[in-house]
């Protein structure tokens, strides 16, 4: 018998979380840490309404240490995500792609500010592609990777929110592919050609920028069952536009139904001008850049 049914309507995305938490007390430090896979499909025989077959995984790892003493406290986190597509008899493509680590040291001025220095390192793990073209790489590991260095002063009210205002902030790019460095991807200095085309020299695989930064952090709970954690990062570089502020600003929106199902919501904004894509006249120009995953699905604490 041929299968005559679209399973869940479309899609059927399946979440499976799983989150742990200890605390040392004789050591002072606490751990945490939280993973979920997705899972989508569809799937469709002789749909009037037309379509193709689709499967999705996407899974993700957060984890934290954190460790307190005295008026000093010192924050870690990793955050990992993959993600992979099919769509008809298209090849499979990644979906989602990152690796986050950070570290964030303070030391109590008062009650509510401290004084604070942070070091965040980001890049992805597999190339990314110019889809449909499945053949010139715009991304790869490192290419682009981003190391950011600050030093300033904290403002915590409890666990609920954190705004970091940094006036001595630095950024590295890096950009180790060559291929991507040459063509003065995320704003390294491209490659010196002749006349002829030929490379005279190669383009620089990193570039420096010293600014001012400010992040901020909130989580609460809305209501029953209800809550929201959203990050938003300002960069601005002192000596090069200063007014073309860097953006990234993330949400997280956890709603749970009850202890075996919840919906998971993400969506993050991001405005980089040195990430540039091309415009209907082919010239490259920093474009907004936004990101919305949703999921459904079975949730297991531990």
């Amino acid at each position: 018998m041929k299968r005559q049914t679209i399973f869940l309507a479309g899609f059927l995305i399946l979440t499976l979380q799983c989150g742990f938490s200890q605390v040392d007390e004789q050591s002072n430090w606490s751990f945490g840490g939280k993973s979920n896979l997705l899972f989508s499909q569809l799937s469709m025989t002789n749909w009037a309404a037309g379509g193709e077959d689709a499967v999705s995984v996407t899974g993700a790892l957060n984890l934290n240490a954190n460790y307190t003493q005295g008026k000093a406290n010192w924050e870690n986190g990793m955050n990992l995500a993959y993600g992979l597509l099919r769509q008809g008899s298209d090849p499979t493509r990644k979906s989602d792609d990152r690796i986050e680590i950070s570290s964030k040291y303070g030391y109590a001025r008062s009650k509510w500010w401290f004084y604070s220095g942070e070091a965040t390192f980001k890049t992805q793990f597999s190339p990314g592609y110019n889809l449909p073209d499945d053949s010139t790489i715009v991304s790869d590991f490192m290419a682009p990777g981003y190391l950011s260095m600050s030093l300033g002063m904290d403002y915590k009210i409890a666990e609920k929110f954190t705004a970091m205002f940094s006036p001595f902030s630095g950024k590295i790019t890096f950009v180790k592919n060559q291929d991507l460095a040459n063509a003065g991807a995320f704003g390294v200095t491209p490659a010196t050609y002749d006349s002829t085309g030929l490379i005279i020299q190669n383009g620089e695989t990193n570039r420096a920028e010293f600014g001012a930064l400010i992040k901020i952090g909130y989580n609460r709970v809305l209501w029953e069952n209800v809550d929201m954690t959203t990050k938003l990062g300002l960069f601005t570089n002192y000596f090069d536009k200063p007014q073309n502020v860097d953006v990234n600003w993330e949400m997280v929106l956890n709603l749970k139904v009850n202890e075996y199902i919840s919906t998971h919501i993400s969506a993050q904004f991001v405005y980089d001008d040195n990430t540039r894509f091309p415009n209907t006249a082919g010239r490259m120009v920093a474009k907004p850049q936004f990101k919305e995953i949703l999921g459904v699905g079975l949730n297991y604490q531990f």
